[in-house]
């Protein structure tokens, strides 16, 4: 029994290891990050009306009034504006490097929270297992993430996605708890589910519509089974006055106003398509290697679960297949479009979470109706880690080393382009800081693709001027034109 124990806690420590290792370039570029955009315009509204206060209290003041502001003048997701207003780019100290450590860190330990939970409370396991599956998913997901800059480098585009659906993941994990645990649950586990349901409500829209359709799902299921959940059904009803509270807001309307809508049908039809689309984009040669890999896992995973018929087995998945497609839905009818680059992340992210729990039910349909296939499975276990491996390799091999956001990172420190960006950068706010009220500016020239420009205009009233000059108390900014 001890051997064993030993023999977990140094696979889970080599996977640890792995991931940091995995994860340092990726990391170490955040010393050269900086707010750009509308990291600047979120934290405006307080030191536009208290100016000549100290750092710390317009911060405090500013997570208070932002959320209502915009609730009423540009959109009604309270919750993403109260993050925004509290982002490190506004801090008394410098600390905007902490992004990528927050916008990791926070999907790492739900992941690892989530696999423990499933592991320990549904499948009545070692939690080894899920956390195996769950350090490996992050390993490959952060390597191949779409967009570097608006996954990880840029607060609000980062947080407005990355945050909110770490931040659910999180709620899967107490509700799995709630539903399965044999204890009874405590007070402090109820009041953080029925926050965590109303404040995922107020981030974008893409995981609020998610989050309420896999609570609504749950109790709809408990109706069925006329086992409904107490907790649950209040859980439901929070996360509905959520989503209602940011979707009346008066400033809705105005975003809604600069943007071509499609009929709600069209966007779900578009939804499945998109989709299928990204399922099969996605699974690389390395992402089929994974898999193979996780199928032992999985199958020790599943073992101890109950009998489920191919006909339940096959809604499961097509539920969460269902999912998986809904989250674009709001985008496309909303704007006609799936979303930009950091909606995009989030798909990627959720991709491997859907694929995942779908093989782990086509384990669960195959243990119910022939478990000598996973016991065989299970038997030849290191043939799958070996074989897997093999494929992952090759899939890397085949893309290019410098495909992966460790070699891409990597590069931009080691070529000096990042250093060269952090130059051009504090050479700008120190011109910003030492002009008059009309302040001309030149633009980033050594940025890339990671390390973006700050898209200065040459018009004043231009969205990212506007927050420029109200962040510094300036009157007007302009692009220096070269």
């Amino acid at each position: 029994m001890r051997e064993k124990v030993i023999k977990e806690k140094v696979i889970r420590g080599i996977l640890v290891v792995l991931l940091i290792a995995s994860l340092f370039p990726i990391l170490a570029l955040s010393r050269y990050i900086h707010p750009l955009w509308d990291d600047y315009s979120s934290v405006t509204t307080a030191r536009n009306a208290f100016p000549g206060l100290p750092t710390l209290l317009l911060v405090i003041i500013n997570a208070i009034i932002n959320p209502i502001v915009f609730w009423v003048y540009w959109q009604g997701t309270y919750a993403a504006e109260f993050i925004f207003a509290i982002q490190p780019g506004s801090w008394p100290i410098p600390a905007y490097w902490i992004t990528p450590f927050l916008i990791i860190g926070s999907i790492s330990i739900s992941y690892i929270v989530f696999s423990r939970a499933v592991s320990k409370y549904l499948f009545k396991t070692k939690t080894i297992y899920g956390e195996s599956i769950a350090l490996l998913t992050l390993i490959s997901t952060f390597q191949y993430t779409p967009d570097l800059h608006q996954g990880f480098y840029w607060f609000n585009g980062a947080s407005y996605y990355g945050l909110f659906y770490a931040l659910m993941v999180f709620e899967l994990s107490l509700i799995v708890k709630i539903l399965y645990s044999e204890q009874e649950i405590s007070k402090r586990d109820r009041r953080l589910l029925y926050f965590l349901a109303f404040f995922v409500e107020g981030g974008n829209y893409s995981t609020a519509l998610i989050n309420l359709l896999i609570i609504g799902l749950i109790v709809f299921n408990g109706f069925i089974e006329k086992n409904t959940n107490k907790i649950m059904k209040k859980t439901a009803i929070i996360a509905f006055v959520g989503l209602v509270l940011s979707m009346i807001a008066p400033g809705n309307a105005v975003r809604a106003a600069g943007t071509d809508s499609m009929p709600a049908f069209s966007a779900i039809i578009r939804s499945i398509e998109q989709a299928f689309r990204f399922l099969l984009n996605w699974t690389y040669l390395s992402t089929f290697g994974l898999y193979i890999i996780f199928l032992p896992i999985l199958a020790l995973l599943i073992k101890n679960f109950r009998k489920v018929s191919i006909i339940r087995g096959l809604i499961w998945i097509v539920v969460m297949c269902g999912l998986y497609a809904a989250q674009m839905t709001p985008p496309l009818y909303a704007m006609s479009n799936i979303g930009d680059k950091r909606q995009i992340n989030l798909y990627y992210y959720s991709y491997y979470f859907t694929c995942v729990c779908a093989l782990a039910c086509i384990l669960i349909m195959i243990k119910s109706y022939a478990p000598k296939i996973i016991e065989w499975i299970i038997k030849y276990k290191i043939v799958f880690f070996v074989v897997g491996l093999l494929l992952s390799i090759g899939g890397v091999y085949r893309m290019g080393f410098n495909s992966t956001n460790f070699y891409k990172t990597y590069y931009e420190i080691a070529s000096k382009n990042a250093q060269k960006y952090d130059d051009d950068y504090n050479e700008i706010i120190r011109q910003i800081k030492a002009s008059g009220d009309e302040c001309y500016i030149p633009d980033i020239q050594n940025y890339t693709e990671i390390l973006p420009h700050m898209d200065i205009s040459t018009d004043p009233e231009y969205w990212v001027n506007e927050g420029l000059a109200g962040y510094y108390h300036k009157e007007n900014i302009y692009l220096k034109e070269e």
